[in-house]
C-alpha cells in the first residue's frame, strides 16, 4: 500500500474531508429576546385643530394614526371635512368610528345605541371608508354595547381605562391613555409610558382630541405633541394604527 493509500484509508477512517451522513443537523432555537412594544397615536372626534396643527408633526416623523369619526360633526365648523377625512385615508391613516353624536352609551336603549354605533359605520361606509376599529365616547359601555359592537363587524373597540395592552387583552375593551389637563398633561409621565410599553412588549395606546386650542380641557399645545413624537423616533420605538397593533398581538 502506497503512501497515498494510506492518506485516503485514514481520512476515510476519521471521518476528515467526508460528510457524516448519521450526524443531527443543528437547529436554531426561538430568539431569547423579547419583542419591542408598540405604540398607537389615536385621534377622537374628528376636530379640525387636530388635523391643521397636530397631523403636520405626525406625518413629518413618517407616523400614522388612527382617526376616530364622529360622523353627524363630519363637515361642521371646527370638525374635519369629509375631503379631510379621505385625504386621511389615502395617505395610509386608519379612519374609525365614534358613533354618530357622542353620546355615553351606557344610558341609551339598545335602540339608541344600534343607531349611534351602527349608523356611524354605515355614515363612514357612505364616503368610502371601511371602518374596522370603534372607540366608546367617554369609555362608556355595557353589554348591549359590547355585542352590537361585535354585530357591527369591529375589529376592536376601545376604552378610556388608562392602562397597557398585550396578547392577552379584550380586543373590545382595549386600553387608552387620554392626554390633556383632563388627563395626562406630563412629558415624563407620557414618555415614561412609552418607554415601559417598549421594554416591556406591550401596546400603549395614546388618546389626543384638540391641539392648540387654548383653555379647552381636551387641548394640548402643539410643543407638546412634537415632544412626544420626538421622544418615539429617538427612542425608535414603532409607532402602529389601532389594526396594526391587532395583528401585531393577535387579538382576533
Amino acid at each position: 500500500m502506497n503512501f497515498v493509500t494510506l492518506v485516503l484509508v485514514a481520512l476515510l477512517l476519521t471521518g476528515c474531508g467526508t460528510a457524516n451522513v448519521n450526524s443531527t443537523p443543528q437547529t436554531l432555537g426561538p430568539s431569547s429576546s423579547t419583542t419591542a412594544g408598540v405604540v398607537s397615536l389615536n385621534f377622537d372626534d374628528g376636530y379640525e385643530s387636530a388635523y391643521v396643527h397636530g397631523l403636520p408633526i405626525v406625518e413629518a416623523a413618517g407616523f400614522k394614526t388612527t382617526q376616530f369619526i364622529i360622523t353627524k360633526r363630519l363637515d361642521t365648523s371646527g370638525y374635519l371635512t369629509t375631503g379631510q377625512v379621505l385625504a386621511m385615508q389615502n395617505s395610509g391613516h386608519e379612519i374609525a368610528a365614534h358613533t354618530r353624536t357622542h353620546p355615553n352609551l351606557s344610558t341609551l336603549t339598545a335602540a339608541q345605541q344600534q343607531d349611534e354605533i351602527v349608523g356611524s359605520l354605515m355614515d363612514l361606509e357612505a364616503i368610502g371608508v371601511m371602518p374596522t376599529s370603534f372607540a366608546y365616547p367617554y369609555g362608556g359601555h355595557n353589554d348591549n354595547t359590547l355585542l352590537i359592537v361585535q354585530n357591527a363587524g369591529f375589529l376592536s373597540a376601545r376604552t378610556t381605562v388608562r392602562g397597557f395592552n398585550d396578547a392577552s387583552s379584550n380586543r373590545l375593551l382595549l386600553n387608552g391613555w387620554i392626554l390633556g389637563p383632563e388627563g395626562i398633561n406630563d412629558l415624563n409621565t407620557i414618555t415614561q409610558a412609552i418607554d415601559d410599553a417598549q421594554t416591556k412588549g406591550t401596546w400603549l395606546i395614546l388618546i389626543f382630541h384638540r391641539i392648540d386650542e387654548t383653555g379647552d380641557a381636551t387641548s394640548i399645545p402643539h410643543e407638546l405633541l412634537q415632544q412626544i413624537v420626538d421622544h418615539l423616533v429617538e427612542k425608535k420605538t414603532k409607532v402602529v394604527t389601532t389594526r396594526e397593533g391587532l395583528d401585531i398581538y393577535g387579538l382576533k
